[in-house]
Protein backbone atom coordinates (compact mmCIF):
# COMPACT_ATOMS: atom_id res chain seq x y z
CA UNK A 1 0.00 0.00 0.00
CA UNK A 2 1.40 3.38 -0.97
CA UNK A 3 1.68 6.23 1.52
CA UNK A 4 -1.14 8.05 -0.29
CA UNK A 5 -3.41 5.03 -0.07
CA UNK A 6 -2.59 4.56 3.58
CA UNK A 7 -3.41 8.17 4.40
CA UNK A 8 -6.61 7.99 2.39
CA UNK A 9 -7.77 4.83 4.15
CA UNK A 10 -6.97 6.30 7.58
CA UNK A 11 -9.08 9.38 6.78
CA UNK A 12 -12.03 7.69 5.06
CA UNK A 13 -12.16 4.09 6.22
CA UNK A 14 -12.83 2.89 2.68
CA UNK A 15 -13.19 -0.87 3.10
CA UNK A 16 -10.86 -1.88 0.31
CA UNK A 17 -7.82 -0.14 -1.13
CA UNK A 18 -6.02 -2.97 -2.85
CA UNK A 19 -7.65 -6.16 -4.03
CA UNK A 20 -6.24 -9.01 -6.09
CA UNK A 21 -2.92 -7.13 -6.01
CA UNK A 22 -4.48 -4.23 -7.91
CA UNK A 23 -3.73 -0.69 -6.85
CA UNK A 24 -7.00 1.12 -6.11
CA UNK A 25 -5.93 4.78 -5.90
CA UNK A 26 -3.85 6.43 -8.61
CA UNK A 27 -1.54 9.25 -7.61
CA UNK A 28 -2.04 11.31 -10.78
CA UNK A 29 -4.70 13.80 -11.82
CA UNK A 30 -5.81 13.89 -15.44
CA UNK A 31 -7.62 16.54 -17.45
CA UNK A 32 -10.22 16.08 -20.17
CA UNK A 33 -7.50 16.88 -22.72
CA UNK A 34 -5.24 14.17 -21.26
CA UNK A 35 -7.79 11.50 -22.15
CA UNK A 36 -8.35 12.82 -25.67
CA UNK A 37 -11.40 15.05 -25.19
CA UNK A 38 -11.41 18.39 -26.94
CA UNK A 39 -14.24 19.82 -24.82
CA UNK A 40 -14.36 21.94 -21.70
CA UNK A 41 -15.94 21.11 -18.35
CA UNK A 42 -19.19 22.92 -19.07
CA UNK A 43 -19.61 20.97 -22.31
CA UNK A 44 -18.97 17.69 -20.49
CA UNK A 45 -21.52 18.63 -17.82
CA UNK A 46 -24.07 19.61 -20.48
CA UNK A 47 -23.59 16.39 -22.46
CA UNK A 48 -24.14 14.36 -19.29
CA UNK A 49 -27.24 16.19 -18.07
CA UNK A 50 -28.75 16.18 -21.56
CA UNK A 51 -28.21 12.42 -21.79
CA UNK A 52 -29.81 12.07 -18.36
CA UNK A 53 -32.88 13.81 -19.77
CA UNK A 54 -32.90 11.30 -22.64
CA UNK A 55 -32.80 8.33 -20.27
CA UNK A 56 -35.42 9.94 -18.07
CA UNK A 57 -37.73 10.43 -21.04
CA UNK A 58 -37.07 6.90 -22.32
CA UNK A 59 -37.73 5.34 -18.91
CA UNK A 60 -41.09 7.09 -18.65
CA UNK A 61 -41.92 6.11 -22.22
CA UNK A 62 -41.07 2.45 -21.80
CA UNK A 63 -43.09 2.21 -18.58
CA UNK A 64 -46.13 3.30 -20.61
CA UNK A 65 -45.82 0.40 -23.07
CA UNK A 66 -48.33 -2.41 -23.18
CA UNK A 67 -47.72 -5.62 -21.29
CA UNK A 68 -46.85 -7.40 -24.54
CA UNK A 69 -44.40 -4.67 -25.57
CA UNK A 70 -42.65 -4.81 -22.20
CA UNK A 71 -42.36 -8.58 -22.52
CA UNK A 72 -40.88 -8.10 -25.99
CA UNK A 73 -38.19 -5.94 -24.38
CA UNK A 74 -37.51 -8.86 -22.02
CA UNK A 75 -38.97 -7.36 -18.86
CA UNK A 76 -39.94 -10.08 -16.42
CA UNK A 77 -43.75 -10.50 -16.50
CA UNK A 78 -43.77 -10.52 -12.69
CA UNK A 79 -42.71 -6.86 -12.48
CA UNK A 80 -44.78 -5.39 -15.32
CA UNK A 81 -47.63 -4.20 -13.07
CA UNK A 82 -45.12 -2.54 -10.76
CA UNK A 83 -43.37 -0.83 -13.68
CA UNK A 84 -46.61 0.42 -15.20
CA UNK A 85 -48.38 1.54 -12.03
CA UNK A 86 -45.54 3.07 -10.05
CA UNK A 87 -45.00 6.82 -10.45
CA UNK A 88 -41.44 6.60 -9.18
CA UNK A 89 -38.96 9.18 -10.53
CA UNK A 90 -35.52 8.43 -11.92
CA UNK A 91 -33.26 10.86 -10.07
CA UNK A 92 -29.80 9.41 -9.55
CA UNK A 93 -27.33 7.62 -11.83
CA UNK A 94 -23.74 7.17 -12.93
CA UNK A 95 -22.86 7.42 -16.61
CA UNK A 96 -20.03 5.28 -17.94
CA UNK A 97 -18.19 6.61 -21.00
CA UNK A 98 -15.37 5.57 -23.30
CA UNK A 99 -13.35 8.13 -25.27
CA UNK A 100 -13.29 6.53 -28.73
CA UNK A 101 -9.69 6.44 -29.97
CA UNK A 102 -10.87 6.74 -33.59
CA UNK A 103 -12.93 9.89 -33.18
CA UNK A 104 -11.89 11.27 -29.78
CA UNK A 105 -15.60 11.52 -28.96
CA UNK A 106 -17.38 10.38 -25.84
CA UNK A 107 -19.35 7.15 -26.19
CA UNK A 108 -21.75 6.30 -23.41
CA UNK A 109 -21.52 2.53 -23.00
CA UNK A 110 -23.92 2.12 -20.06
CA UNK A 111 -25.66 3.71 -17.12
CA UNK A 112 -25.76 2.57 -13.52
CA UNK A 113 -28.85 3.82 -11.77
CA UNK A 114 -29.56 0.96 -9.40
CA UNK A 115 -26.77 0.48 -6.86
CA UNK A 116 -24.74 3.22 -8.62
CA UNK A 117 -21.50 2.44 -6.76
CA UNK A 118 -18.35 4.57 -6.84
CA UNK A 119 -20.40 7.48 -5.49
CA UNK A 120 -18.22 8.20 -2.46
CA UNK A 121 -15.04 8.10 -4.52
CA UNK A 122 -16.27 10.62 -7.08
CA UNK A 123 -17.64 13.01 -4.46
CA UNK A 124 -16.17 13.16 -0.92
CA UNK A 125 -13.39 10.75 -1.88
CA UNK A 126 -12.20 13.09 -4.62
CA UNK A 127 -12.30 16.02 -2.20
CA UNK A 128 -10.19 14.06 0.31
CA UNK A 129 -7.70 12.95 -2.31
CA UNK A 130 -7.29 16.46 -3.73
CA UNK A 131 -6.56 17.71 -0.23
CA UNK A 132 -3.97 14.98 0.40
CA UNK A 133 -2.30 15.85 -2.89
CA UNK A 134 -2.38 19.58 -2.09
CA UNK A 135 -4.24 20.21 -5.33
CA UNK A 136 -6.93 22.74 -6.14
CA UNK A 137 -10.34 21.97 -4.65
CA UNK A 138 -13.12 21.12 -7.06
CA UNK A 139 -16.13 23.45 -7.36
CA UNK A 140 -18.49 22.94 -4.42
CA UNK A 141 -21.55 22.99 -6.70
CA UNK A 142 -21.10 19.30 -7.57
CA UNK A 143 -21.57 18.19 -3.98
CA UNK A 144 -24.38 20.73 -3.56
CA UNK A 145 -26.14 19.08 -6.50
CA UNK A 146 -25.96 15.71 -4.74
CA UNK A 147 -27.32 17.21 -1.52
CA UNK A 148 -30.16 18.97 -3.35
CA UNK A 149 -31.01 15.72 -5.13
CA UNK A 150 -31.35 13.92 -1.80
CA UNK A 151 -33.41 16.68 -0.21
CA UNK A 152 -35.75 17.31 -3.14
CA UNK A 153 -36.49 13.67 -3.91
CA UNK A 154 -36.82 12.51 -0.31
CA UNK A 155 -39.38 15.28 0.17
CA UNK A 156 -41.29 13.94 -2.85
CA UNK A 157 -41.15 10.45 -1.34
CA UNK A 158 -42.62 11.79 1.91
CA UNK A 159 -45.53 13.32 0.00
CA UNK A 160 -46.30 9.88 -1.49
CA UNK A 161 -46.74 8.35 1.97
CA UNK A 162 -48.68 11.43 3.15
CA UNK A 163 -46.21 12.36 5.86
CA UNK A 164 -43.87 15.20 6.69
CA UNK A 165 -40.29 14.16 5.89
CA UNK A 166 -39.22 15.04 9.44
CA UNK A 167 -41.61 12.37 10.69
CA UNK A 168 -40.41 9.67 8.26
CA UNK A 169 -38.12 6.71 8.83
CA UNK A 170 -35.73 6.16 5.92
CA UNK A 171 -34.30 2.72 5.32
CA UNK A 172 -31.10 2.68 3.27
CA UNK A 173 -31.46 -0.72 1.62
CA UNK A 174 -28.22 -2.22 0.38
CA UNK A 175 -26.39 -5.43 -0.41
CA UNK A 176 -24.71 -7.02 2.58
CA UNK A 177 -21.14 -6.31 1.50
CA UNK A 178 -18.57 -4.00 3.06
CA UNK A 179 -18.27 -1.92 -0.12
CA UNK A 180 -22.02 -1.38 -0.56
CA UNK A 181 -22.59 -0.68 3.13
CA UNK A 182 -19.75 1.87 3.06
CA UNK A 183 -21.23 3.61 0.01
CA UNK A 184 -24.76 3.76 1.40
CA UNK A 185 -23.48 4.95 4.78
CA UNK A 186 -21.92 7.91 2.97
CA UNK A 187 -25.35 8.94 1.70
CA UNK A 188 -26.98 8.22 5.05
CA UNK A 189 -24.48 10.52 6.77
CA UNK A 190 -25.37 13.36 4.38
CA UNK A 191 -29.07 12.90 5.14
CA UNK A 192 -28.34 12.69 8.88
CA UNK A 193 -26.22 15.84 8.80
CA UNK A 194 -29.17 17.74 7.31
CA UNK A 195 -31.55 16.36 9.98
CA UNK A 196 -34.11 15.57 7.32
CA UNK A 197 -35.86 12.59 8.87
CA UNK A 198 -37.04 11.23 12.19
CA UNK A 199 -34.88 8.13 11.85
CA UNK A 200 -32.48 6.57 9.35
CA UNK A 201 -31.09 3.06 9.34
CA UNK A 202 -29.10 0.67 7.16
CA UNK A 203 -31.10 -2.34 5.96
CA UNK A 204 -29.44 -5.39 4.40
CA UNK A 205 -30.87 -8.90 4.75
CA UNK A 206 -33.59 -8.00 7.25
CA UNK A 207 -36.15 -6.29 5.04
CA UNK A 208 -39.56 -7.74 5.80
CA UNK A 209 -43.27 -6.88 5.96
CA UNK A 210 -45.59 -6.65 8.95
CA UNK A 211 -49.17 -8.03 9.04
CA UNK A 212 -50.49 -4.67 7.79
CA UNK A 213 -48.27 -4.99 4.71
CA UNK A 214 -45.86 -2.21 5.69
CA UNK A 215 -42.17 -2.56 4.93
CA UNK A 216 -40.16 -3.14 8.10
CA UNK A 217 -36.60 -3.76 9.19
CA UNK A 218 -36.68 -6.74 11.57
CA UNK A 219 -33.07 -6.57 12.74
CA UNK A 220 -32.91 -7.95 16.28
CA UNK A 221 -36.68 -8.43 16.15
CA UNK A 222 -37.39 -4.70 16.48
CA UNK A 223 -39.70 -4.58 13.41
CA UNK A 224 -39.13 -0.90 12.59
CA UNK A 225 -41.64 0.41 9.97
CA UNK A 226 -39.99 2.15 7.03
CA UNK A 227 -41.66 5.03 5.20
CA UNK A 228 -39.00 5.66 2.53
CA UNK A 229 -36.74 2.99 1.09
CA UNK A 230 -33.52 4.31 -0.42
CA UNK A 231 -32.83 1.51 -2.86
CA UNK A 232 -29.25 0.30 -3.26
CA UNK A 233 -30.20 -3.34 -3.75
CA UNK A 234 -30.65 -4.74 -7.31
CA UNK A 235 -34.39 -5.27 -7.57
CA UNK A 236 -33.93 -7.93 -10.25
CA UNK A 237 -32.25 -10.12 -7.61
CA UNK A 238 -35.43 -10.09 -5.52
CA UNK A 239 -38.00 -10.95 -8.19
CA UNK A 240 -38.11 -14.67 -7.37
CA UNK A 241 -37.24 -14.31 -3.69
CA UNK A 242 -39.58 -16.01 -1.20
CA UNK A 243 -39.74 -16.09 2.57
CA UNK A 244 -39.61 -19.30 4.59
CA UNK A 245 -43.40 -19.53 4.58
CA UNK A 246 -43.46 -19.36 0.77
CA UNK A 247 -44.65 -15.76 0.60
CA UNK A 248 -43.37 -13.85 -2.41
CA UNK A 249 -41.15 -10.84 -1.67
CA UNK A 250 -42.23 -9.20 -4.92
CA UNK A 251 -45.96 -9.58 -4.17
CA UNK A 252 -45.58 -7.94 -0.77
CA UNK A 253 -43.22 -5.29 -2.07
CA UNK A 254 -45.54 -4.37 -4.97
CA UNK A 255 -48.54 -4.13 -2.68
CA UNK A 256 -46.68 -1.81 -0.31
CA UNK A 257 -45.38 0.42 -3.12
CA UNK A 258 -48.63 0.64 -5.07
CA UNK A 259 -50.58 1.19 -1.86
CA UNK A 260 -48.31 4.12 -0.96
CA UNK A 261 -47.32 2.42 2.28
CA UNK A 262 -43.70 2.94 1.32
CA UNK A 263 -42.01 5.27 -1.17
CA UNK A 264 -38.92 4.24 -3.08
CA UNK A 265 -36.08 6.65 -3.71
CA UNK A 266 -34.80 5.99 -7.25
CA UNK A 267 -36.15 2.47 -7.12
CA UNK A 268 -38.70 1.31 -9.70
CA UNK A 269 -37.77 3.87 -12.35
CA UNK A 270 -34.14 2.97 -11.74
CA UNK A 271 -34.93 -0.72 -12.20
CA UNK A 272 -36.38 0.11 -15.62
CA UNK A 273 -33.45 2.35 -16.56
CA UNK A 274 -30.85 -0.22 -15.44
CA UNK A 275 -32.22 -2.66 -18.05
CA UNK A 276 -29.66 -2.42 -20.86
CA UNK A 277 -32.27 -2.73 -23.61
CA UNK A 278 -33.21 0.84 -22.74
CA UNK A 279 -30.27 1.77 -25.00
CA UNK A 280 -31.90 -0.17 -27.85
CA UNK A 281 -35.26 1.39 -27.07
CA UNK A 282 -33.77 4.87 -27.38
CA UNK A 283 -32.26 3.92 -30.76
CA UNK A 284 -35.44 2.21 -32.00
CA UNK A 285 -37.51 5.29 -31.25
CA UNK A 286 -34.88 7.96 -32.07
CA UNK A 287 -35.28 9.57 -28.65
CA UNK A 288 -31.73 10.96 -28.35
CA UNK A 289 -31.92 13.58 -31.12
CA UNK A 290 -28.54 15.23 -31.70
CA UNK A 291 -27.18 13.47 -28.61
CA UNK A 292 -27.40 10.08 -30.35
CA UNK A 293 -23.75 10.41 -31.42
CA UNK A 294 -22.72 10.01 -27.78
CA UNK A 295 -24.51 6.68 -27.34
CA UNK A 296 -22.86 3.35 -28.06
CA UNK A 297 -24.60 1.65 -30.98
CA UNK A 298 -26.55 -1.29 -29.56
CA UNK A 299 -27.98 -4.49 -31.05
CA UNK A 300 -30.17 -7.34 -29.85
CA UNK A 301 -28.04 -10.08 -31.43
CA UNK A 302 -24.50 -10.60 -32.58
CA UNK A 303 -25.81 -11.38 -36.07
CA UNK A 304 -27.53 -7.97 -36.25
CA UNK A 305 -24.30 -6.26 -35.25
CA UNK A 306 -22.29 -8.14 -37.89
CA UNK A 307 -24.91 -7.48 -40.58
CA UNK A 308 -24.72 -3.74 -39.86
CA UNK A 309 -21.03 -3.23 -39.07
CA UNK A 310 -19.23 -6.30 -40.38
CA UNK A 311 -16.78 -8.35 -38.34
CA UNK A 312 -15.83 -5.58 -35.95
CA UNK A 313 -14.55 -5.93 -32.42
CA UNK A 314 -17.60 -6.35 -30.18
CA UNK A 315 -18.80 -6.99 -26.67
CA UNK A 316 -21.89 -8.81 -25.45
CA UNK A 317 -23.40 -8.03 -22.03
CA UNK A 318 -26.32 -9.52 -20.09
CA UNK A 319 -29.16 -7.00 -19.82
CA UNK A 320 -28.89 -6.96 -16.02
CA UNK A 321 -25.15 -7.47 -15.85
CA UNK A 322 -23.05 -6.54 -12.82
CA UNK A 323 -19.30 -6.03 -12.47
CA UNK A 324 -18.41 -7.72 -15.76
CA UNK A 325 -20.18 -10.99 -14.97
CA UNK A 326 -21.35 -12.87 -18.07
CA UNK A 327 -19.68 -10.59 -20.61
CA UNK A 328 -17.79 -11.87 -23.65
CA UNK A 329 -16.58 -10.54 -26.96
CA UNK A 330 -13.90 -10.31 -29.62
CA UNK A 331 -10.96 -7.88 -29.84
CA UNK A 332 -8.31 -8.10 -32.56
CA UNK A 333 -9.59 -11.55 -33.57
CA UNK A 334 -9.10 -12.78 -30.02
CA UNK A 335 -12.00 -13.88 -27.82
CA UNK A 336 -12.30 -12.60 -24.27
CA UNK A 337 -14.75 -13.01 -21.42
CA UNK A 338 -15.45 -11.93 -17.90
CA UNK A 339 -16.61 -14.12 -15.04
CA UNK A 340 -18.80 -16.84 -16.61
CA UNK A 341 -19.23 -18.88 -13.43
CA UNK A 342 -22.70 -17.58 -12.53
CA UNK A 343 -25.44 -19.00 -14.73
CA UNK A 344 -27.78 -16.22 -13.58
CA UNK A 345 -25.91 -13.85 -15.89
CA UNK A 346 -25.07 -16.29 -18.66
CA UNK A 347 -28.72 -17.17 -19.28
CA UNK A 348 -30.01 -13.60 -19.58
CA UNK A 349 -30.78 -11.92 -22.92
CA UNK A 350 -27.76 -9.97 -24.19
CA UNK A 351 -27.07 -6.54 -25.62
CA UNK A 352 -24.31 -6.31 -28.25
CA UNK A 353 -22.19 -3.24 -28.91
CA UNK A 354 -19.04 -2.44 -30.86
CA UNK A 355 -16.00 -2.69 -28.63
CA UNK A 356 -14.81 0.91 -28.58
CA UNK A 357 -11.06 1.16 -28.20
CA UNK A 358 -10.46 3.95 -25.72
CA UNK A 359 -7.77 6.59 -25.71
CA UNK A 360 -5.42 4.73 -23.36
CA UNK A 361 -3.31 5.93 -20.46
CA UNK A 362 0.26 4.71 -19.99
CA UNK A 363 1.66 4.59 -16.46
CA UNK A 364 4.94 2.95 -15.45
CA UNK A 365 5.22 1.44 -18.94
CA UNK A 366 1.82 -0.22 -18.49
CA UNK A 367 -1.05 0.37 -20.92
CA UNK A 368 -4.43 0.94 -19.26
CA UNK A 369 -7.93 0.95 -20.67
CA UNK A 370 -9.95 3.87 -19.32
CA UNK A 371 -13.57 4.66 -18.64
CA UNK A 372 -14.84 8.11 -17.73
CA UNK A 373 -17.40 8.02 -14.92
CA UNK A 374 -19.84 10.86 -14.23
CA UNK A 375 -22.71 11.19 -11.75
CA UNK A 376 -25.87 13.14 -12.57
CA UNK A 377 -28.59 14.08 -10.09
CA UNK A 378 -32.15 15.26 -10.59
CA UNK A 379 -33.25 18.17 -8.38
CA UNK A 380 -36.29 20.43 -8.37
CA UNK A 381 -34.35 22.47 -10.96
CA UNK A 382 -33.85 19.49 -13.31
CA UNK A 383 -30.84 17.27 -13.94
CA UNK A 384 -27.55 18.56 -12.54
CA UNK A 385 -23.94 17.36 -12.95
CA UNK A 386 -22.15 15.56 -10.13
CA UNK A 387 -18.76 14.06 -9.41
CA UNK A 388 -16.48 12.54 -12.02
CA UNK A 389 -13.38 10.41 -12.28
CA UNK A 390 -11.46 7.79 -14.24
CA UNK A 391 -11.25 4.04 -13.85
CA UNK A 392 -8.20 2.28 -15.26
CA UNK A 393 -7.58 -1.40 -15.83
CA UNK A 394 -5.26 -3.59 -17.86
CA UNK A 395 -8.23 -5.91 -18.58
CA UNK A 396 -10.41 -5.38 -21.62
CA UNK A 397 -13.43 -4.71 -19.42
CA UNK A 398 -12.98 -2.48 -16.41
CA UNK A 399 -14.30 -3.96 -13.18
CA UNK A 400 -15.16 -2.82 -9.66
CA UNK A 401 -11.58 -3.04 -8.34
CA UNK A 402 -10.01 -0.99 -11.11
CA UNK A 403 -7.59 1.83 -10.36
CA UNK A 404 -9.25 5.16 -9.68
CA UNK A 405 -7.82 8.50 -10.78
CA UNK A 406 -9.04 12.06 -10.37
CA UNK A 407 -10.44 13.75 -13.47
CA UNK A 408 -9.91 17.45 -12.93
CA UNK A 409 -12.65 20.06 -13.31
CA UNK A 410 -10.51 22.69 -15.09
Amino acid sequence: MTNLESQFKDLTGLPFITNDSKQYIGDKTYSLADIGLNINQQEFDDISTNLAQVFDKAQKSISALTEKELKDYCFNPKVIDLIKQSNDELCYMRLGYIVDAKTNELKLIEINSQTPSFNFELEAGTDTLLSLKNEKSRPVKYLVNLTNCLVDNLEQCAIKVNKDLKNCTIGFYTCNSSEDIFEINYLKKIVDSLQLANKTLIVTDNLDFNPEGRVIDNTDGLDIPIDILFNWQPLEWKIDSVYDDGTSFLDLFSKAVLGNQVAIFNGIASFTAQHKYLMNYIQDNELAGNKAKYLATSYYTQDELIADLGNVDFIGKPIYGRQGAGIFGMVNNSEFSGDLSDEYYNLQPYIYQPYYHCVPIIEDKTLYNVTVEKFVYKTSQGWQPGGQGLRLDTDKVINNISKWHILSYD
